[in-house]
């Protein structure tokens, strides 16, 4: 008899999670069609695509947290045991025992009204009968496991005071409470910064490690796939597209969407992401900022320097990516040359006009700067069609720019300019995509011919195709119309693809800058080499690899 590989022997023992023939359906409307796959112990399974295929459906109907419409056919069987039809007095029982889930959203999942020890508490009082004192010191020892800094003190604290990535870990430490057989995390990186996400991932391989968990791990980034998943299934449309081992589907994928999926993702290995930026096309001075400073006071007389003395000045048809971690002044900055946040010190000027410093008024406002904000839901009016929403915007600059055309034809147009269907005037933003929404977004920004555009985080939301297509769009009428650009982004790769220059910011301060091939692939400070070392690599066999190297100076711990 021969020697079972490792790949064998999980093979060989019986699944904890199999899934046969799984239907999802609200109403007449089919979401999920005869899913089958299996996860087995102390494995990490990785479900991608995108936006609606499904993803997130499947990991909530897992747990029976559909909802009453939601019609689910076919067979999940958790530890040998048949979980359909619902039996939701097990469900209760099964739910954080033995199967626990990590929200996309903390700030969502998590009580604002509740201090975090109390929240942490009352889920270990409730699955381990804990008395109050008990309970307080295991969210403690909870806390202290998932590394987050203070815990004594974290326990008292409200969600709103910690950061993204402690609040993360507030949700793993609820999680992983009863030390649950499988481990259900719906996107919980996406939102984070590069550095924080390394950490994040890291933690749960810890936990995996040392508690035997296995994994359903539920994300559109493959960079986080290569860097966590055993094995990865495709879906769309609610579909299985393939499924296989990580290192296989990588290297090798079956399916043209899969190849169409993995081309999709920037890379800082690719060379044209570092070559195919537009070059400046004169030095006229568009934005210049000379020893801009802002601080904000909190309670107690706590000082907090948001910007430190920023000197930047950015040129006609450059495109400027802003990187660093949340906190490092990114958006800030970005605010101050909208004209939406007052400096405390030093000059603003904007197309050769001082808006900011000594002399000037209380209007802050430059008819020639525009903004693409990172929630296009969010920044554009439920109640309004999306006609209404771009001849607003020309309306309300049409005071600075009097030539402005706020004719229904002239908004068609800059629809099509966008690659949008001129039908979609007289839709509401719930009938668009995220994509569409973006693009409108866009539109909106380009509509008053500005000479600067301020983009925070425009694609971070969107999956890997639809970022590809929105940034792909932005470059072209960036090279088409020539304006100036300020790109605030989290992910380098993305700075990479986009920009003619890179700055780095840390803590309200520039640490670096320069052109983009320059600073990303020859790094001279410490703080940019941490950013891009925390990226994961989209290929398996390269992130175990860099893993396994001994951590250095300017990696992430």
């Amino acid at each position: 008899m021969g020697i079972l590989t490792p790949e064998a022997t999980a093979i060989a023992k019986p699944p904890l999670l199999a899934v046969r023939g799984l239907n999802i359906a609200f109403g007449d409307t089919g979401i999920v069609k005869d899913l089958s796959f299996d996860i087995a112990p102390g494995e990490t399974l990785a479900i991608v695509g995108e936006s609606g295929s499904g993803k997130s459906v499947t990991a909530l109907s897992l747990l029976g947290l559909l909802g009453p419409r939601a019609r689910v056919t076919g067979s999940i069987a958790f530890g040998g045991e048949e979980l359909l039809p619902y039996d939701f007095g097990r469900l209760t029982g099964l739910r954080g025992n033995d199967v626990s889930i990590i929200f996309q959203e903390p700030m969502a999942a998590l009580n604002p009204v509740y201090k975090i020890g109390r929240q942490l508490g009352d889920v270990l009082r409730n699955h381990l009968k804990l008395s109050p004192a008990e309970a307080r010191a295991r969210a403690v020892e909870l806390l202290h496991k998932v590394k987050l800094p203070n815990p004594e003190v974290k326990c008292d604290q409200y969600p709103f005071e910690l950061s993204g990535g402690q609040l993360q870990r507030v949700m793993i430490a609820m999680a992983i409470a009863c030390r649950p057989r499988l481990l259900i995390a719906d996107e919980p990186t996406t939102a984070l910064d590069v550095t924080v996400q390394a950490r994040i991932l890291d933690l749960l391989r810890e936990l995996q490690a040392e508690m035997g968990m296995s994994i359903l791990f539920i994300t559109h980034d493959f960079g986080v796939v290569a860097d966590i998943a055993d094995r990865v299934l495709v879906m769309r449309h609610g579909e299985k597209i393939e499924t296989g081992p990580a290192g296989d589907l990588f290297s090798a994928p079956r399916e043209d969407y899969t190849r169409m999926l993995l081309s999709a993702v920037p890379s800082l290995e690719r060379r044209d992401f570092l070559e195919d930026a537009p070059a400046p096309s004169d030095d006229t001075t568009v934005l210049e900022f000379r020893d801009v400073g802002i601080t904000f006071y909190g309670r107690r007389g706590h000082e907090l320097k948001a910007l430190d003395g920023i000197d930047l000045t950015i040129r006609r048809n450059e495109v400027v990516a802003l990187v660093g971690e949340s906190g490092s002044g990114k958006s800030t900055l970005g605010n101050v040359a909208a004209g939406l946040l007052r400096v405390n010190r030093g000059q603003v000027t904007i197309d050769g006009r001082l808006r900011q410093g000594a002399g000037t008024g209380k209007d802050l406002h430059s008819p020639g700067v525009s903004m693409v904000f990172q929630d296009a839901n969010a920044s554009l009016n439920p109640r309004m069609r999306i006609g209404a929403t771009l001849r607003a915007a020309l309306q309300w600059n049409r005071r600075y720019k009097p030539g402005l055309d706020c004719s229904d034809g002239h908004i068609r147009h800059l629809l099509s300019e966008v690659g949008l269907a001129p039908e979609l005037f007289d839709r509401f933003p719930h009938e668009l995509s995220g994509g569409q929404k973006q693009r409108v977004g866009i539109a909106r920004a380009l509509s008053v011919k500005p000479s600067l555009v301020v983009a925070d985080e425009p694609t971070s939301a969107l999956d890997v195709s639809v970022q590809k297509t929105v940034l792909e769009l932005f470059r072209k009428l960036q090279r088409q119309y020539g304006f100036a650009c300020i790109f605030i982004t989290h992910d380098l790769s993305l700075a990479a693809s986009i920009s003619n220059r890179v700055v780095v910011m840390n803590r309200g301060r520039i640490v670096e800058q320069g052109p983009a091939a320059e600073v990303l692939r020859n790094p001279a400070d410490a703080y940019t080499r941490a950013l891009l070392d925390s990226i994961p690599l989209p290929d398996p066999a390269a992130q175990r690899a860099r893993r396994a190297r001994p951590a250095g100076p300017g990696t992430h711990p």
